[in-house]
């Protein structure tokens, strides 16, 4: 076995050495490859439902006027979407591809950003690798939502290599800082989190060997010049776009001790999801006492065999580096906590990882073993993401095919409002119809006019959850979901379902909902709904494939 290991990793420093960065593209291709098959998806008629029937000169029109962000102003981010529709069409396939692209590139600029960190190449290579089969960012690969989050994790990336590598040349950074400001520029016009990029000069600063004033001064120079930049972008917004971002509900009931916890809350969120985290809080005692038992003997391991970590000066400063790039980039995002705000600010825990293990004794039995951890997790997390990326694909298909059969169910239906119950918000924990649902029912109506009112959601557990109507009275209906649980609008997700029983009041609409676990361990929910008069509005309903409508004429009760 040790033999075996000494091959693998000779010969793995032989693929780095001579194909580094095409060997990271092709590691996040191949794991995340399903992607490019996934059909339209959640919120994806929604957004690009905002650039259809656009024609060339739209293009320019969120650089003067607000765009799809509401209080966000985002023009380059918001120029992929149109681009692509007018280069390629309304296909899936186009938007994926682009994805792939954008991650691809963001893991390759990890690698090279690394490199000037100070990390040897072997070691940026396989800390990019590891990045690239991250479980937690099928977001960034499957949402073409969130290509603005990839896109301006590359811009930031760039600014940075450039302006550390210019920074190691000359005495004066500000001399070949130039890209540093204009790929700031770019990013910011990307996304507000870029904001933080006016800190890179220091972040760089932490990497420097022999400080003096001059450097200094030089840094502190970039900073202002940096924060002018984004004072320009605030002031332009301000004064032809109306409004600053800092009007998002995000900062609203956000304080210093929420800020605090959600900081130490997206540290594992960097390499978890969610919902793996709920799993793993959900096992039993017993398993998660094994677990820690498991990583204190590892950590034993390593670190006790003839003291193998040996922290130097060199290997203190790009740690340092690697945290700050965390801490500063974390910041935007400690106001509300989104999965997705962690994903620019992971590079720096990836960094941090990557750096320790460069410092563990050469020869010692813990750096074959932190190669055997790593080229495990990376082998088991890329089977995982094709899978992944399988189940993205089978949802977006249930999806549509609901989607195609929605002008049947609502044949004749001529009406300004159209209530849906138990619209989809997630169907094995893959985002179905979580948001954006009104465009989607609206795509498949083929009415952009008619107004859709989702009171009423639902989880469903597996591909074999079905959703029945079991009472329907004038003033009341109940609905039950066998394998899943149901939720009002705007409800909290659950990966892990338990008992519970609540009310809620949406649109009119007073909602009882509860949820159990059968004698078989498949959760079970009924949601009662009671009108304070006759509902006339027309209805339809999601059984688990598709959607029925509830004819309001009907009298008889459907047992239970």
């Amino acid at each position: 076995m040790p033999e075996l290991t000494k091959k693998a990793f000779a010969s793995l420093k032989e693929l780095i050495r001579k194909h580094p960065y095409s060997l990271v593209f092709l590691v996040a291709a191949l794991a995340w490859l399903p992607v490019l098959f996934i059909p339209f998806i959640n919120d994806d008629y929604q957004i690009l439902g905002y650039h259809s029937g656009k024609g060339w000169v739209s293009l320019l029109r969120p650089f003067y006027s607000p765009d799809v962000s509401g209080f966000y102003w985002r023009p380059l981010g918001n120029l992929l979407h149109p681009l692509i529709m007018l280069t390629v069409g309304f296909h899936p396939f186009a938007y994926r591809l682009a994805s792939l692209i954008l991650y691809g590139s963001c893991c390759v600029l990890i690698a090279r950003a690394g490199e000037s960190l100070g990390l040897e190449r072997r070691y940026a290579v396989s800390g990019a690798i590891l990045f690239a089969v991250l479980p937690s960012h099928e977001y960034q690969v499957a949402w073409i939502a969130d290509h603005g989050e990839s896109l301006v994790t590359v811009l930031l990336l760039a600014a940075f290599y450039f302006y550390v590598k210019k920074s190691n040349q000359d005495s004066l950074p500000v001399k070949g800082a130039y890209s540093f400001y204009l790929l700031l520029l770019l990013a910011a016009l990307v996304k507000e989190s870029a904001f933080a990029g006016i800190l890179i000069p220091i972040i760089a600063l932490l990497l420097d060997k022999n400080l003096g004033r001059r450097r200094l001064l030089a840094a502190l120079r970039d900073v202002i010049i940096g924060a002018v930049i984004i004072s320009f972008i605030l002031a332009f917004r301000w004064v032809f776009i109306g409004g600053t971002p800092f009007s998002s509900d995000h900062f609203a009931h956000s304080g210093a001790l929420r800020w605090l916890l959600n900081f130490f809350i997206y540290i594992p969120l960097g390499f978890f999801s969610p919902e793996a985290l709920e799993v793993t809080l959900s096992l039993p005692k017993i398993l998660l006492a094994l677990l820690f038992i498991a990583i204190a003997i590892i950590t034993w391991l390593i670190f006790l065999y003839r003291r193998p970590v040996l922290l130097s000066k060199a290997a203190l400063r790009k740690l340092s580096a690697s945290l700050a790039w965390f801490i500063v980039f974390i910041l935007p995002g400690l106001p509300t906590l989104m999965r997705w705000y962690v994903f620019t600010a992971s590079v720096g825990l990836i960094w941090a990882l990557v750096a320790l293990s460069e410092c563990i004794k050469k020869g010692s039995p813990a750096k074959r073993l932190s190669f055997i951890i790593i080229l495990l997790l990376v082998l088991y997390s890329s089977v995982y993401d094709f899978s992944l990326m399988l189940r993205w694909g089978g949802v977006g298909r249930r999806m549509n095919e609901a989607l195609s059969g929605l002008s049947e169910a609502a044949s004749g239906i001529k009406t300004d409002t159209l209530y849906v119950w138990a619209t989809p918000d997630k169907l094995d924990r893959i985002p179905m119809m979580k948001l954006g649902t009104q465009e989607s029912i609206q795509w498949g109506l083929k009415n952009k006019t008619i107004t859709v009112s989702t009171p009423l959601r639902s989880e469903m557990s597996s591909f074999q959850s079905s959703i029945r109507l079991v009472e329907k009275t004038d003033t009341s209906l109940i609905f039950h979901i066998n394998n899943g649980r149901f939720l009002p609008y705007g409800g909290t997700s659950r990966a892990v379902i338990k008992n519970e029983s609540f009310e809620a009041f949406s649109e009119g609409v007073r909602i009882k909902i509860k949820t159990f676990l059968d004698a078989r361990n498949i959760p079970q929910s009924v949601a009662g709904l009671y009108f304070q008069k006759t509902l006339r509005k027309p209805q339809l309903y999601f059984d688990g494939r598709q959607f029925l409508r509830i004819d309001r004429e009907e009298k008889r009760d459907i047992p239970f």
